[in-house]
């Protein structure tokens, strides 16, 4: 046999490891232009709610002119301080929300006319006109009362005292009752019946319902204004610092005028009154509108200013219902 040689073919590999050691450094230039960054960002908790406004201690008080000349202005035998007492502020207020108010709400009604001259009037007497005698420049029919503490029942057994006030049916003596609820004595007698302490934070608001025709001859001027600087001495001169008295004293001032004809008296004083940012809620109220409020007719400028001044009583969430 001849020598043989034999090869096993099998597959053979080695393993070598290699160790780099290296130091890397990356530099990068960048520039931003326009950048606009958008967030949807969801939460599983909602926001807490806002801190609902707490109300205002409210005191709203109405002047209802009962002069010889108002009380004649519907053209009928009855007296249109009667209509306007019974066919639209006692309806009004029986319809006000005011237990939905978180904070008290007082009511005062006041006719106002006039007994006589001014002069003798001793300011903030409670419209006693003579000394002795049963004669008044004013008188307060209603109130104040906190309606925000009564039910309905109990309000409307209030408000029912407003059916057939007997008017004073005298001259007008607006510029008298206007420094009288201006007065701390009468502020303080509202405030006592919201159940809080004279003076405290409140608001006040004043509706007044007049003609253009007035008296204010010598009347006096309250300490309460003098001890201001203010020593007024003609009659023009004392109405403006009453009237700048007033509005110091009441947030807001709701003016129905009831004329059919401009007057200069009626401009002066609409004038005084509307200046301020927190006045102006001024109507001119024709005197068919009365006379159609007695009738159970459209009063268009009336109801204009009703539906004004219960917006404006929105505000300090006093509603109406319908």
């Amino acid at each position: 046999m001849s020598d043989q040689l034999c090869i096993d073919n099998q597959p053979s590999g080695s393993t070598q490891v290699f160790k780099i050691k290296a130091r890397l450094n990356i530099q990068t230039v960048s520039r931003l232009k326009d950048l606009v960054i958008t967030d949807e960002a969801y939460c599983d908790q909602p926001p807490p709610p806002p801190p609902v406004k707490q109300d205002d201690h409210l005191h709203l008080v109405f002047l209802v002119d009962t002069s010889d000349s108002f009380n004649k202005l519907d053209g009928s035998a009855s007296s249109a301080g009667n209509v306007v007492l019974e066919k639209w502020v006692m309806p009004m207020l029986k319809k006000g929300q005011f237990h939905k108010r978180g904070a008290a709400t007082t009511v005062t009604v006041i006719q106002f006319s006039g007994m006589g001259p001014d002069k003798n009037y001793t300011p903030g007497s409670r419209g006693l006109a003579v000394k002795g005698a049963s004669l008044y420049h004013y008188k307060v029919e209603m109130g104040p009362v906190n309606f925000g503490g009564l039910d309905a029942n109990g309000r409307d057994r209030k408000l029912d005292v407003l059916n057939d006030v007997d008017t004073i049916d005298g001259n007008g003596q607006l510029f008298l009752v206007l420094q009288d609820v201006a007065m701390s004595n009468f502020t303080g007698d509202l405030d006592k019946a919201a159940g809080i302490t004279p003076g405290s934070p409140c608001k006040r608001y004043l509706v007044v319902v007049t003609d253009d025709e007035w008296d204010m001859n010598d009347l006096k001027i309250s300490t309460e204004i003098t001890r201001q600087g203010v020593a007024p001495v003609d009659a023009s001169a004392k109405k403006r610092a009453i009237i700048n008295f007033l509005k110091q004293k009441y947030t807001s001032i709701h003016l129905m005028c009831v004329r059919d004809q401009l007057t200069t008296q009626m401009d002066e004083f609409v004038r005084l009154m509307g200046q301020g940012s927190n006045n102006g809620n001024i109507f001119q109220i024709p005197r068919t509108d009365i006379s159609n409020l007695g009738k159970g007719l459209k009063a268009v400028e009336l109801d204009r200013s009703i539906a004004a001044l219960k917006r404006s009583l929105a505000e300090f969430n006093l509603h109406f219902a319908q």
